[in-house]
Formats: C-alpha cells, structure tokens, sequence
C-alpha cells in the first residue's frame, strides 16, 4: 500500500523503490473464509464459505487445483464435506484484483487407513533408480495387513502428532519438470499450499501458508523437502509457534522461520540401497542426534516428527 500523486491511499501491485509510486491498482478482493476449521473429522459436515467483499464471487475447487475465473465451480451455497477433501477457494469481484487463494484440508482418517494402492495423477509403481537406491516401486496405500492388525493403534497415531500437509499442482510435483523426483543440486521448485494440522477438529493453532517446494538431499525412495518462505509466494518468513511445541526443547526455538526442511528420515532404511538394514530401522535417529546439542550447548537445529501428506490436481 501507498499513496498516489492526489495524496489517497491505495494498493500498488508493482513496487517502485526508490521512485514516485505509479498510478494504484483497484483495490484486492478479501480471502475466503471457511466456517469449519481445517483438521480431521470422523463425521461429515456442511461447509460455508465468506468473504468480507461485499458483491463477491466465490470460485473453489475439491481437486487440490487453484481456482479461477474458469476452473472451479461458483459457491452457492454450502458444500457438503463427508470424504477427504481438500477445498482452495478465491473471491472475484468486478473493479477489485482477485483474492489469494485459501486452502482447507479435512481429513478423515479412515479414508487414509483404506487408501487404495493406484491413484489417478500419481507416481503409482514408478521405480526410482538413482545410484542412492535400491529400485522400489512407489504406491500410495498403507500396508492393508498392517493396517488390519493394530487398526485402533493406527488410528489414534494418525492424530497423535502434527500433520503436515501440502497441496499443489501434481505436474509441478511429479512431472517432468516437477521437484519430487528432480536432483536438490537443479534447485526445481514450484509453489504449494502449506497446512500444518495439530490436535484434532478446528484447533485455533492450525494455519496455512503458501511455499516454494524443491527435493532437498538425495533423491531416496522416502524423499526429503524444503521448503522455502518467499514473497513471491506471500509471505517470505513464516511466524508460527510449530516449533516450540516440539516435545524436547521448545522453549528455545525461534517463531520465525524462511526455510523448512521435510527430512525422510531414511537412515538405515529400505529407502536407501548401501545401508539396507531394516531390521536396525527407527526412523529417530537423526532427529535424536539433533536434539543432543542443543540439550548440551543450547544451540542446535529444531525439529519434531510429523505425519505428511500430498495431494494435488492432475
């Protein structure tokens, strides 16, 4: 915001520095807003969306895609909520610039348990040769005999730990040119939603952020991310109080933040072909080796394990 050569106040989508600042642009459209906060659900749920731009367009979609003027369907009304479902909204109204786009994850853990094990748009059976690697097939079930064993423990771990989940383009995620399967050295990366999901239904903690994504490390069969803060993307530091929730020493972690890794956490893992050893897997030990210097020294890298989730539109 600005002000213009008559004195008024007004929205300048181009920044000048340094300079007078050009003629200001229509004023932006405000977000939607769901009535329903993100989180996980056992029970569905009519879902009403709102803007406080008077005479707005409400465009959203279910797909993961962004809506616009042309992709997705105008709200009328409330939606009807009773699967996994991810809901990205923007507000258009004649005269304004068109909102950012809002995103909304309800997730209903049942439908995780029983995931089958192809999904449209996704790498379903895809080999990943690297010379990191062992070739493993990639598929996106949960095993369904495990599953089928310890389902009430399962089920209760689905919320048991933070949730992490990210929404976005599949092309920019699996494609060709996308950041999933692409070496962290060609620096490919591509904007996503963010959620972070906490304890349960409408926790007032639970927020949403949009990034840039890219592979981080190796490119192994359980694959790390970062994820980096910028303001093309809206936001270039993240202020949330995620880290200082974690379990071992919260009370010293930072609040703002312009870089997030996704670490797989892959050592000693059937995710890596030189130190297959599944039997010593525990998927802890990096993070325990993290949390060690900064019980000794104060000082040392944050984390806390989270469960992660992708979706997107094909």
């Amino acid at each position: 915001y600005g002000i213009d050569s008559n004195g008024d106040i007004g929205y300048f989508s181009t920044p000048t520095p340094g300079q007078a600042n050009t003629v200001r642009d229509n004023p932006v459209a405000q977000p939607a807003q769901a009535d329903v906060g993100r989180g996980f659900y056992e029970t569905g749920f009519s879902l009403t969306l709102t803007s406080e731009t008077e005479g707005a367009q409400i465009r959203y979609t279910t797909n993961g895609s962004k809506p616009t003027e042309s992709i997705g369907m105008s709200y009328g009304g409330p939606i009807s909520i009773d699967t996994t479902t991810i809901v990205r909204a923007k507000v258009f109204r004649d005269g304004y610039l068109p909102s950012t786009v809002t995103t909304y994850s309800y997730i209903f853990t049942d439908d995780v348990l029983q995931q089958p094990k192809a999904l449209d748009g996704f790498p379903n059976g895809v080999m990943v040769e690297t010379k990191h690697n062992r070739p493993v097939p990639l598929d996106m079930e949960m095993d369904p005999e495990v599953v089928s064993a310890y389902y009430p423990e399962i089920k209760n771990g689905m919320t048991a730990i933070p949730t992490i989940s990210l929404t976005g383009d599949l092309e920019d995620i699996f494609g060709s040119d996308g950041f999933y399967f692409a070496d962290s050295e060609l620096e490919i990366e591509h904007e996503i939603s963010l959620e972070v999901l906490l304890d349960g239904q409408k926790s007032e903690d639970n927020e949403q952020i949009d990034v840039g994504a890219q592979g981080h490390s190796w490119n192994h069969n359980k694959r790390s991310f970062r994820l980096s803060f910028r303001s093309d993307y809206g936001n270039k530091v993240w202020d949330t109080t995620l880290f200082k929730k974690c379990p071992l020493n919260g009370d010293s972690a930072t609040n703002k933040h312009r870089t997030l890794i996704l670490r797989g956490g892959n050592n000693d893992s059937w995710a890596r072909a030189r130190e297959l050893q599944p039997e010593k897997t525990t998927y802890t030990r990096d993070q325990f080796l993290r949390h060690t210097p900064i019980e000794t020294s104060g000082l040392g890298p944050h984390g806390l394990f989270v469960h992660l989730y992708i979706t997107g539109a094909y």
